[in-house]
């Protein structure tokens, strides 16, 4: 989210995550943001004791992801930190009220928006979406809610997310980012598989990472967690071209058979299956950074971003905070 939002313009000023190396990651690619290594929880409690010095009316978007796995469709038995998981939806929208900023945003599964129980959950999904969204009504804001395609905006990766956005009145309500790929005139072409994976197929994947392309070393080609020894319930096989590509979703467990290779993806593949830069640094084990890239494809990222920043400079600018 924080590249997405850079290039549509943001200054993404603060970061929270309660993830270490996340936040470690976050630190080496954004140097110059303050980042906050700690649960929802905790940062509103030292945000409203003080020990946490942030200047609310500088403040014009607040986004989260919270956890998804408590509604994920993938989820059918339930999990020890479902419940908690869902709550940080409702953390997030405490800080919410707190800081009250002109616009608010938040992705998540399209399975927030269902009626359905995830083993002996209380309540349903949709629930705590309208707690969201009835909150915000309620502290001012209009509310739209939507549901998106990473496919439509460049990724080549066909995932669904839903997406609320949020004004404070005086503001203009950002609409759904209009899609720019896809069959429909004055579209782009849906970026495949292979249009980000090519140029990787002949780089044998090593120990070190590091692979050299035309005109520049890249990092990350790892051939350790690439070895297929039998297919299993994680296997996702790619395929190189439309209609079967873009990749499915990719998830922190699923294993993406590469198309044309006996093997699975590096982990520089599947940072271009979710947008990433190739520069773009990971901190952690292998299987950090796997979850790390699994949370967010950067080009829909960005068209979140962009459709608040064209609210943002149609909006009243009298109301307008001063940053």
């Amino acid at each position: 989210m924080s590249i997405g939002l850079k290039r549509a313009g943001w200054n993404v000023k603060y970061k929270v995550d309660k993830d270490g190396p996340c936040c470690q990651t976050l630190r080496r690619n954004f140097p110059k943001k303050k980042v906050f290594n700690m649960d929802i929880t905790k940062f509103l409690r030292d945000l409203k004791s003080g020990r946490l010095k942030i200047k609310k009316d500088e403040i014009t978007l607040i986004h989260g992801s919270p956890p998804c796995q408590g509604y994920s469709g993938a989820n059918t038995s339930g999990g020890n930190n479902d419940w908690q998981n869902k709550e940080c939806t409702i953390d997030f929208l405490r800080v919410v009220e707190h800081i009250q900023p002109p616009f608010v945003s938040m992705e998540n599964v399209p399975g927030l928006a269902m009626k359905r129980k995830v083993g002996d959950a209380a309540t349903t999904n949709k629930s705590y979406l309208q707690i969201v969204m009835a909150r915000l009504i309620a502290m001012g804001y209009d509310v739209s809610t939507t549901m998106i395609w990473a496919s439509h905006y460049g990724d080549p990766q066909r995932r669904k997310r839903l997406v609320l956005l949020a004004a404070k009145p005086g503001y203009k309500l950002p609409s759904t980012p209009p899609q720019t790929h896809g069959d429909g005139e004055g579209m782009k072409p849906v970026v495949n598989v292979s249009d980000v994976l090519h140029d990787l197929e002949d780089l044998e994947p090593n120990c070190s990472g590091r692979v050299q392309l035309t005109k520049k070393a890249v990092y990350g080609h790892f051939i350790d967690g690439t070895y297929r020894v039998a297919s299993n319930d994680d296997d996702t096989r790619l395929y190189a071209q439309h209609p079967l590509a873009p990749a499915k979703t990719v998830r922190k467990k699923n294993n993406m058979r590469h198309y044309n290779l006996d093997r699975y993806l590096t982990i520089l593949e599947y940072k271009r299956l979710m947008s990433f830069p190739d520069g773009h640094s990971l901190e952690g084990t292998k299987k950090e950074m796997r979850d790390q890239i699994g949370n967010a494809p950067c080009q829909l990222a960005e068209a979140i971003g962009k459709t608040i920043m064209d609210s943002y400079r149609y909006s009243d600018s009298s109301l307008m905070p001063k940053i």
